[in-house]
């Protein structure tokens, strides 16, 4: 019972201050509601495993072409405390950040925003900071990119557009949106009319305006993007749609989100949108929506619970998903109440990226990677001066 309290303590503690957890839609984790509560059955149930033919969720029979789950202990193996030490010498030091702070990547830095707006990048390639002399307000979402961010007015009257690759050189601007996106080429704008959300592409120079999408029947802010893919969920009460558009192709499909009390984050893959979500308890967990289909769901948080320790000495739930999570490529990254590990959806092999010393509570505040690099950034929430670890991925997953 205590290992349990202490998961759903840090849960709450943790997502108060991640980035993503400004898309955590529809769950009180203090009170619960069971109407809320669309029936899914607690972590672990071997029911909801891909391949039981059973359990919530809707998963494909035969696992939907996922490799049944291994270990790989990976750097150290055989004991955790070898394998904390040794992964410990792989990580370096990044940036500083402030308390509070709210952390992402994107393809070529990590961008971090300040309590106060301010906004901040440190560039993987030069390890060089940058401190911005614009701020972004806080806001439903925000979604930097690599050659574009954008930031409302203090008016919010317009959107203003800088170049991320200098301190202060605005590049253009564009009527107020609800939320936006920097891609490569421009920027990626949610505009609210008619009691729902159309998306639509911004181009520098020109100016110019066009439609991405139709008008889709939601007034929520997008929980993600990446992968060219603005992920909007549909509503607060479950069931609902997971609307994912498509930037560059212009196109729009849905999954059904369901089966829980409320939502953390969600993710676009090279595999299918990723969801991590609470169900009654609350009881963390993750589903892929394998090729962003209803019809091949996986509840990879259940395959994670049950599979064994990755040492000889590994702590009870050492690898059970708690909270947060980010990818590289078809890596899965999330964070367990020990440290940070890294299941591969497509090979089902779990090894270890960062843990704990000494078995103590090791939970990330910040967690994001940066592609170009294949670096993991993370944060530990209980860090006093607000250290940003760098761990390159390569040899690692």
């Amino acid at each position: 019972m205590r290992n349990r309290a202490l998961s759903i303590i840090t849960t709450i503690a943790a997502c108060a201050s991640l980035a993503g957890c400004e898309g955590l839609i529809g769950a009180d984790f203090n009170h619960p509601s069971e109407s809320s509560d669309a029936g899914g059955s607690a972590a672990g149930d071997a029911g909801d495993l891909p391949g039981s033919g059973h359990g919530e969720g809707g998963a494909h029979p035969d696992g939907g072409g996922i490799t049944q789950p291994t270990t790989d202990a990976g750097p150290g193996a055989g004991t955790y405390a070898a394998a904390q030490v040794m992964l410990e010498q792989k990580r370096f030091p990044g940036p500083l950040t402030a308390q509070g702070s709210r952390g992402m990547c994107t393809d070529t830095r990590f961008v971090w925003r300040d309590s106060d707006g301010t906004l901040h990048a440190w560039t993987a390639s030069t390890q060089i900071r940058t401190d911005y002399a614009f701020k972004a307000p806080q806001g439903p979402s925000f979604f930097p990119g690599d050659a574009f961010i954008s930031v409302p007015k203090s008016d919010y009257s317009v959107l203003e557009v800088y170049d991320p690759s200098a301190q202060n050189v605005l590049v253009g601007s564009t009527p107020y949106k609800y939320s936006s996106a920097g891609t490569t080429d421009g920027v990626v704008l949610g505009m609210q009319t008619g009691g729902g959300t159309k998306v639509q592409h911004w181009t520098p120079g020109t100016g110019t305006i066009d439609d991405v999408s139709a008008i889709l029947a939601t007034s929520q802010p997008p929980s993600s993007f990446g992968n060219d893919e603005l992920v909007i969920p549909a509503s607060v009460t479950i069931p609902y749609p997971l609307y994912i558009v498509n930037v560059v192709k212009k196109t729009t499909t849905s999954v059904t989100f369901d089966g829980s009390i409320g939502m953390y984050e969600t993710m676009s893959t090279p595999l299918g949108l990723v969801a991590s979500y609470a169900r009654s308890g609350p009881s963390p967990n993750i589903r892929l929506y394998q090729g962003n289909s209803d019809t091949s769901r996986v509840e990879i948080g259940d395959q994670l619970a049950n599979m064994p320790g990755l040492y000889a000495d590994s702590p009870a739930t050492e690898h059970k998903f708690l909270a947060h999570i980010t990818h590289d490529g078809n890596s899965l990254i999330y964070a367990s109440a020990f440290g940070i590990f890294a299941y591969q959806m497509e090979h089902g092999t779990l090894s270890a990226l960062a843990l704990g010393p000494n078995q103590k509570v090791y939970v990330p505040d910040v967690l994001c990677v940066i592609p170009s690099a294949h670096l993991l950034m993370f944060r530990i929430q209980s860090d006093a001066v607000g250290q940003v670890w760098a761990l390159p991925l390569t040899g690692l997953l």
